[in-house]
This record gives C-alpha cells, sequence and structure tokens, in this order.
C-alpha cells in the first residue's frame, strides 16, 4: 500500500512517500519510509502554498499518480472537528477537500485523512518495535491498560493509546493550567504570564519557547530555545526545573487516565534538551505521597524518532483502509 503522509507542527512540516505491509489480522501494519522532506513552515503564508511545493516536489496531481496513491494522512498540531484541523499556533485551515484538489489531479483521488499530531504520535506507540526508541524504566506494563503519549516541540501534545484495541483518544492537553506547586515556581508562572500574556499552560511551559523563558527568567539574558539548550553546563537549575515539570505534568496525566501500559514521551524539546536523563524528570514522575507503589510499576520510553508522526499517521491511514 503506497501513501502520503506528513507531520505539521508550528514550525516544520515533514511530508514522506511510505510503503504499508499489512500485518496479520491482529497484528501491526509494517511501514517503510521512504522519499522525505522538510519543509519550515515560516516559508508558506497559507497551507494551500504548502500543497502546492509538496506536489511539486514529490511529482503528485498528475492522473497517473493520484492512481498510485492509495491514501494520504496529515497529522497537524490542532484540534480536528468533522475532519477539518485549525492549527494551534498557525494560522492555517486544513481540510481533506483542499488536500485532494491540490495532490488528486484529475484522476482517481485517494481518501484524505486529517488528524491531531499526538493522533499519529499514540498510532507510532502501536510499532514502537518499529522505530527508534528508548526504555528509560521497565516497570511492570498492564497490557489491557492505557499507554500515555506526551511531548513537546513548538507547543506541548497528548494522547491516549490503548494497543490492544487499536484505539486511540486524542486530547488538547497541552492548553490545560499549568500546576505550579511551590513558592519559588509562582515567581516564574507570574513572570511568564506576564512575558507570554495568558495564563501559564502545558504550551507555554514545556514546549521549545518555555524552555527559552526559563533560561531568561535564571539568568536575565534572552535566547532562543537552541542557544538556552547550549548553556545549559553553566546554568544548571534550568534543566533541573524543566524536568520538574515536565515530570509533573506527566505524571499527572499517568494519573488522570490510569495510563498503567506505560508513558511514551516524544517530540522534539525531548531529542534537544537532555531533561529525560535528569534524575529530578523520573524522581518527580514517581513522587505522590498516596500513589508512588502505582506509579514506580509504569514503565517510560522516550520514542526520539524524528519520523514518529510519519509513521503514526501511516499506522492511521492503514488501519482505515
Amino acid at each position: 500500500m503506497q501513501l502520503l503522509v506528513a507531520d505539521i507542527g508550528g514550525t516544520n512540516a515533514r511530508v514522506a512517500l511510505c510503503t504499508v505491509h499489512r500485518g496479520s489480522p491482529k497484528g501491526m501494519p509494517r511501514v517503510v519510509l521512504g522519499q522525505m522532506q522538510v519543509f519550515s513552515c515560516k516559508n508558506f503564508k497559507r497551507f494551500s502554498h504548502l500543497l502546492e511545493a509538496v506536489a511539486t516536489t514529490f511529482a503528485l496531481g498528475g492522473q497517473q499518480q493520484a492512481r498510485s496513491l492509495h491514501g494520504v494522512c496529515i497529522a497537524a498540531a490542532g484540534p480536528v472537528v468533522r475532519g477539518t484541523c485549525r492549527m494551534s499556533n498557525l494560522p492555517w485551515v486544513i481540510t481533506p477537500g483542499a488536500v485532494q484538489k491540490t495532490l488528486g489531479g484529475q484522476g482517481a483521488q485517494p481518501p484524505v485523512f486529517v488528524i491531531n499530531d499526538f493522533t499519529a504520535q499514540a498510532h507510532a506507540a502501536f510499532i514502537l518495535q518499529q522505530l527508534e526508541a528508548a526504555r528509560l524504566f521497565s516497570g511492570v506494563p498492564q497490557r489491557h491498560a492505557p499507554l500515555a503519549v506526551a511531548g513537546a516541540g513548538t507547543g506541548f501534545g497528548k494522547a491516549l493509546a490503548v494497543p490492544l484495541h487499536r484505539l486511540v483518544l486524542p486530547s488538547e492537553g497541552g492548553h490545560t493550567s499549568f500546576p505550579f506547586e511551590e513558592e519559588e515556581e509562582f515567581a516564574f508562572a507570574h513572570y511568564l504570564r506576564k512575558r507570554t500574556g495568558r495564563v501559564p499552560v502545558g504550551d507555554t511551559v514545556l514546549s521549545g519557547s518555555g524552555f527559552a523563558a526559563l533560561h531568561t527568567f535564571f539568568t536575565g539574558q534572552e535566547a532562543t530555545p537552541q542557544e538556552a539548550c547550549a548553556a545549559l553546563p553553566g546554568n544548571p537549575m534550568v534543566l533541573e526545573w524543566f524536568a520538574r515539570f515536565y515530570g509533573r505534568y506527566c505524571r499527572n496525566y499517568v494519573l488522570d487516565t490510569l495510563a498503567l501500559q506505560g508513558l511514551v514521551v516524544t517530540g522534539g524539546v525531548a531529542a534537544k534538551v537532555p531533561f529525560l536523563q535528569h534524575p529530578t524528570f523520573l524522581g518527580t514522575f514517581y513522587t505522590n505521597d498516596k500513589q508512588e507503589a502505582l506509579l514506580r510499576r509504569v514503565p517510560v520510553w522516550h520514542l526520539h524518532d524524528g519520523r514518529s508522526g510519519l509513521a503514526g499517521a501511516a499506522v492511521y491511514a492503514a488501519l482505515k483502509l
């Protein structure tokens, strides 16, 4: 099965052609990613402009190409309502009709799926063994329980996967208020609110911009997320606080959902900022006055494969077709 898949965040859009081999009736498909291209979203004023670039890059839009594709799946960072995504950090509206018009040409038009980006990440968690992932804590996974998937790039996202039933529950949990707990943290919350003009949420605390804001809070120096990461050796408190915040948000999500099959952390921030390796992350994740024993049975994975959103989009389409 030939698919075109895309993973569109607030900064970059990854697009790839892929081949999917169906598994057994109870198994998961095997995904083989082929030609891939990364587009910078800032170069495109509208989603239609990105589609035109994709059509040119992958030689799509003609009758022959349209017939060779079995499906298209677009995973985008924003809520999806009735098949339409209004992106959270870009002024783009993504619809199946727009994709078919540009990529389908005049030939037989392949089905188009538009899904939330963390719906894709959760489907990628179905095929962890096919991707680059590291197990940070073994735990004792409960096969019938949900699997929590969380991560950040330009924004923060999370979703719930139930592999046994091939079920994914998306969310916009990155927009819920962040749970600051200590007096010293409230000063940062006040600073962040003045900086952004918003009540701090997961999106503004745990994203790349949140990490950069934490650096500025401690050092007084403005920096990009990349510059803040490079400066970490001289600012250990930045990494410690970021690891604490991330561990707390993930712990709350696992407790909210009883995701006892495990926690999968993904996203560009986790790939670039070494907070998962800091002892404060797991220390915070497993700390709870009444449910620590329960939490210490939860396995923790780092899905550090930059192709995971594409692979997850392919799995979603394969299960639908």
